[in-house]
């Protein structure tokens, strides 16, 4: 005879990021290497910041591995930006994204193998409030809504055509027909949907580039429960940015495309983002350090080759007053 019972089972967040910090092959040394204190803290302040956005992902069990690059320009407008790796011969939505591909699978689709998932570069020029708990200053920027921001675009909340300026829009492996895009662009549309951005798995290339030199006739993510939600689309386009952020029309939510100094940014999802996120294959994302609902587990008693591309880096700004 078997006895069948119900257990609750509580867990901390399945997916875990893990950090390589490599060299440049151009430009100066990565800051996260310099083995000092320093560098030991600001390590720990990316896993750590890393590990509160994961809570998020409770539902899903993976192993993403990030390269974490720093560095120091303090004159620079950008703060940090982020990636996800492409692979090549997968040609639809979503289907060569890797980091995004890894989460939804539960780690079974892993298509780098013991490469890096995704890239993160940090801005350590900048004066940053480390402290989870402490109040932003007039002269600091807030470290875990930024980060926050970047590990959103790292895990698909960003465009996979790349373009020369508003021109010359392609996938990341030089295709207009039959390419590799992003999970989100399967989405865009302008303020109307009657631009078709894609016919099946093809560009149309001069609707997408008219579209993204908006903001009157910009760039649109149709949301399955939100509607048509716009996104930064300028007529002036800012590489990094364009077309991978919401617009700033939205006010305080973490993917707009700037944060000022002094204030602390958002550290959860608006609707409008977690719509997006569910739209792109997260149907079980969390809040971000919300508690997970119990997990049961039934207890019974008885006897490839890849070529890897990085995504345009997405960057997140501060405006400069």
């Amino acid at each position: 005879m078997f006895t069948w019972c119900l257990i609750p089972l509580m867990s901390e967040a399945q997916v875990n990021f893990t950090f390589t910090y490599p060299e440049p092959s151009m430009g100066p040394a990565n800051l996260l290497n310099a083995g000092d204190a320093i560098a030991t803290a600001r390590r720990s302040a990316i896993a750590s910041a890393a590990a509160k956005y994961a809570s998020a992902f409770a539902n899903y069990d993976a192993n993403v591995v990030v390269e974490a690059i720093g560095y120091s320009s303090p004159g620079s407008g950008t703060l940090a930006s982020a990636g996800t790796y492409f692979v090549s011969g997968n040609p639809g939505f979503g289907e060569a994204e890797t980091t995004r591909k890894k989460i939804v699978s539960n780690g079974t689709v892993d298509r780098t193998g013991s490469s890096a998932d995704a890239i993160l570069y940090v801005n350590f020029g900048k004066n940053w409030e480390f402290d989870h708990d402490a109040t932003v200053s007039g002269t600091e920027f807030d470290w875990h809504s930024v980060i926050y921001h970047e590990f959103t675009h790292m895990v698909g909340f960003a465009s996979g055509i790349q373009t020369d300026g508003g021109t010359n829009a392609r996938d990341l492996f030089e295709n207009t027909t039959n390419g590799n895009w992003a999970a989100f662009d399967k989405f865009l549309t302008d303020s109307s949907m009657t631009a078709s951005v894609f016919t099946d798995f093809n560009l149309n290339t001069g609707v997408y580039e008219s579209l993204l030199s908006g903001p009157s006739a910009g760039l649109y993510f149709n949301s399955t429960d939100e509607g048509l939600l716009p996104l930064y689309s300028p007529a002036s386009y800012a590489a990094g940015s364009s077309g991978s952020h919401l617009d700033t029309s939205f006010t305080g939510q973490m993917m707009r495309p700037f944060i000022p100094q002094g204030v602390q940014g958002a550290r959860e999802f608006s609707d409008e983002e977690m719509a997006i996120l569910k739209d792109i294959g997260y149907t079980d994302i969390l809040q971000i350090n919300a508690v997970p609902e119990p997990k049961h587990v039934v207890l019974g008693l008885g006897g490839i080759a890849f070529i890897a591309v990085l995504a345009r880096r997405r960057i997140l700004r501060n405006r400069e007053n």
